[in-house]
């Protein structure tokens, strides 16, 4: 298991406090030959539903100080058919090739102030051998408004394989593959 340096930011009022972020970290968990990589966004206060809201977080994987990937949460519903349902998900854009692929379910509980948003490391070609991310954070809360940028680069060295199996399931993305399910996931790559 690995942990990065978390990002804090001041709060400044620019989107309602129940989305805007008040510090967001990342951690890594051994997978079979994989790892699943965890970003947590903590907010200022309670959000009724996050999946009202959306965080981009911009991902830096080959070191050349440009993000190569975006991991964005998202209502399920809107990204799959244009039509919310009300249950956040945890999407990865490819900003070369213009891919989006649906990763899995966020982990949101109502009344919360976290949403933890899994990624396959493999997905973005992070490997033992490219084991480096840096990444950035924006922030929307659904209203409309221009969104909140967190200030600073968060980076870490994803490696190791220490730590415990995450609890939960995960759909979507390469997931079947790997032998994981959700009952309730959209329509996946796969």
């Amino acid at each position: 298991m690995s942990k990065a340096r978390c990002l804090k930011n001041p709060q400044t009022g620019t989107i309602n406090a129940s989305f805007e972020p008040r510090a967001i970290g990342v951690q890594s968990f051994p997978f079979g030959t994989d790892q699943i990589i965890v970003f947590a966004v903590n907010t200022y206060e309670r959000f009724s539903n996050a999946a009202l809201g959306e965080y981009d977080i911009s991902i830096d994987v080959n070191g050349d100080g440009k993000p190569d990937f975006m991991l964005f949460s998202a209502d399920i519903g809107l990204i799959e058919t244009g039509f919310n349902n009300g249950q956040i998900g945890s999407f990865l854009l490819n900003l070369v090739t213009g891919a989006l692929f649906f990763e899995s379910p966020a982990d949101a509980p109502t009344d919360g102030s976290i949403v933890l948003m899994p990624v396959f490391a493999s997905d973005m070609g992070i490997s033992p051998a490219n084991p480096r991310i840096s990444y950035s954070v924006t922030a929307f809360d659904g209203s409309g408004s221009a969104g909140e940028a967190v200030p600073g680069t968060g980076c870490d060295r994803l490696h190791g394989r220490y730590g415990r199996q995450p609890v939960g399931r995960v759909g979507g993305g390469t997931a079947a593959a790997r032998g994981l399910t959700n009952d309730a996931a959209p329509e996946s790559r796969d």
